[in-house]
């Protein structure tokens, strides 16, 4: 194992390989969800690669999908048989200090750990990560309560856990995350409670049809808005070119990706070309 604290440099591990296995989870993926016709599509910076690189870009350290809440409860219900036992599904549910509101697939016996979850008793394999979309009314009353109050709830666990606190810098934000670990751990309230309780707010909406759909994962001012999709989005796709495969991408990705990236044709400085996860240790066959 080689470990540092350098991301730039992925501990002097050649990035292609990293991304050799990431693209070899995502062809598991794809073949179930060609298999059972469930839809989804490459998302975010995955999906920046395979329009502006036909692969990965060049420096990007994993892997993005995304799909309608819908097609990914009919994932859920057929992985567990269908994924091979080289990988491994991760939720909150199937690995309870697992901490994001969103899936990943993880290659057994390999190591891609993120300094954020560091000392969290979990699997650490190099990975893909999973988005559902639900749905969202971004006029109603309701609807803006549902938004501020998953902000509100995302600003507050999120180092709720005592291992992500730790890495903070001394002052104000760390001294508010350690009062909100001991907070909830007084009030006996237990993190699958927690869990729960927001996914339950997440998908408050899903039993209408909006027109708009969000990564309520991630509800942060600015990042929901640029991922904000209309519903026809999600569900007109194409097939498009990565790393010598086909994989569907939104048939308005120029607008998808407009709307998140600006001029996401226009390479960035030479200076923003790093792997955004904060990697310190990496493994790719332990």
């Amino acid at each position: 194992m080689k470990e540092n604290k350098s991301p730039v440099s992925i501990l002097g591990v050649d990035i292609k390989d990293v991304q050799k296995v990431e693209l070899e989870i995502l062809l598991e993926f794809d073949r179930i969800c060609k298999k059972y016709h469930i839809n989804y599509q490459l998302f975010a910076g995955t999906l920046i690669g395979a329009i502006r690189h036909r692969g990965f870009i060049p420096w990007d350290d994993d892997i993005d999908v995304s799909m309608i809440r819908a097609e990914y409860n009919r994932f859920l219900s057929i992985v567990k048989s269908e994924l091979s036992s080289e990988y491994f599904f991760q939720t909150h549910e199937t690995d309870p200090n697992y901490m994001n509101r969103f899936a990943k697939i993880r290659k057994n016996r390999t190591v891609f750990k993120e300094k954020l979850v560091k000392g969290l008793d979990m699997h650490h394999g190099i990975y893909i990560d999973i988005f559902a979309y639900d749905n969202i009314e971004l006029d109603s009353l309701q609807g803006k309560f549902q938004i501020g109050l998953l902000r509100t709830l995302d600003s507050f666990f999120k180092y709720s856990n005592k291992t992500r606190y730790e890495i903070l810098s001394p002052g104000f934000a760390k001294t508010m995350a350690k009062f909100k670990y001991r907070l909830i751990h007084f009030l006996l309230v237990s993190k699958r409670e927690i869990d729960n309780w927001i996914m339950d707010r997440m998908i408050k909406f899903n039993h209408k049809n909006t027109e708009f759909l969000a990564d309520l994962s991630n509800p942060s001012q600015g990042v929901l808005e640029k991922f904000m999709m209309r519903r026809q989005t999600l569900e007109d796709s194409i097939e498009w070119d990565f790393e010598g495969h086909k994989f569907p991408v939104p048939r308005a990705y120029d607008e998808v990706l407009s709307r998140a990236y600006g001029d996401y044709m226009q390479l960035p400085g030479v200076e923003n070309r790093v792997s955004h996860h904060e990697i310190i240790l990496i493994d790719l066959n332990s």
